[in-house]
């Protein structure tokens, strides 16, 4: 089966003829004709504006392009697919995500812009995902695309606070940036609880994805490692293949033997039974007065062996 993402990077490719080149003189203007922008983040979705715009204002009809140029040309160096384990992946859209969003562990994503195929059960085949960097506001954001047989739909989140507050100041600065343009406000208050309500699983996916020991094997022929790679000759080349990444494949099936234990009922002691994902705030230091976010997977309760599940939220080096 051809790859979704394969078929919307030859689309837009066809759609916009020198798409590629425009891009490989925004990255080669980067801290010098160009502010210059963290490393997590590929390029500002301004030189999106800037190629659908054509220099003019782009109208609301046509706002999902500004989504769709950023998110394939981010996915286009690397283009790397993520295959969670099915019981893995069930465990953690089902994750509630509470409290604030840790921005530094997001800022950990493996590329520039990952692909995460989804469970049609959800609605949707799967999901772009990749960071934002507006140079005018110096705002943090994670923009998601999620892939649906009817089509794109952008989601977009300012990181700080919870996930509710994250799209509130995104839907406030869209509203606010629509009006100075003249355009028509198409996102309000009364659009914050779906957006979140959409966002806040595929977030609960990508933290596992930061994860530092996260479950990653490449299964095709590439088989690399993900990474961020560098202008070459003053060019951004596209990644030489597809590379399909099995992920948290040990977890998921260690969930399932938990499972099985836990209905075969044959263990002695505590019965087996997996206790669900959940944030921990973790007090650390002289008295416990410095706190530590930890993302702690579903737990294995009563079952022989020892499964690593928690992951310590580290803030990456300074890359700006």
């Amino acid at each position: 089966m051809r790859p979704r993402p394969i078929d919307h990077l030859e689309s837009v490719s066809r759609d916009y003829p020198g798409l590629w080149q425009r891009y490989d003189r925004f990255l080669a203007m980067r801290g010098s004709d160009l502010p210059d922008w963290p490393s997590w983040c590929h390029c500002p979705m301004a030189a999106a504006y800037s190629i659908v715009s054509g220099g003019g204002v782009v109208p609301l009809a046509r706002s999902l392009e500004i989504a769709r140029v950023a998110a394939l040309a981010a996915w286009r160096p690397t283009q790397g697919i993520y295959r969670f384990d099915a019981t893995l992946l069930a465990e953690l859209l089902e994750t509630p995500v509470t409290g604030d969003l840790p921005t530094d562990h997001l800022l950990r994503l493996p590329e520039w812009c990952v692909y995460v195929e989804l469970p049609e059960s959800t609605g949707a085949l799967g999901f772009f995902a990749h960071l934002e960097w507006d140079a005018n506001t110096e705002e943090t954001e994670l923009r998601l695309l999620l892939d649906r047989h009817d089509g794109l739909l952008p989601l977009a989140l300012h990181l700080g606070g919870t996930i509710e507050a994250s799209v509130a100041a995104f839907v406030a600065h869209a509203s606010s940036r629509a009006g100075s343009l003249g355009l028509p406000i198409a996102l309000g208050a009364e659009h914050v609880a779906p957006i979140a309500n959409l966002a806040a699983p595929l977030v609960s996916v990508l933290l596992y994805l930061c994860a530092g020991d996260a479950e990653l094997r490449p299964t095709r022929g590439v088989k690399r490692p993900p990474g961020r790679p560098q202008l070459r000759n003053g060019r951004m080349p596209p990644a030489r293949g597809l590379e399909v990444y099995e992920t948290g494949f040990g977890l998921g099936k260690a969930l399932r033997e938990a499972r099985e234990a836990a209905v075969a009922g044959t263990h002695r002691g505590p019965r087996p039974h997996v206790r669900r994902a959940h944030w921990r705030n973790q007090a650390y230091g002289p008295k416990h007065s410095q706190h530590k976010l930890l993302w702690i997977h579903p737990t294995l309760v009563g079952v022989g062996g020892v499964v690593p599940t928690i992951r310590h939220v580290k803030t990456p080096e300074a890359d700006r």
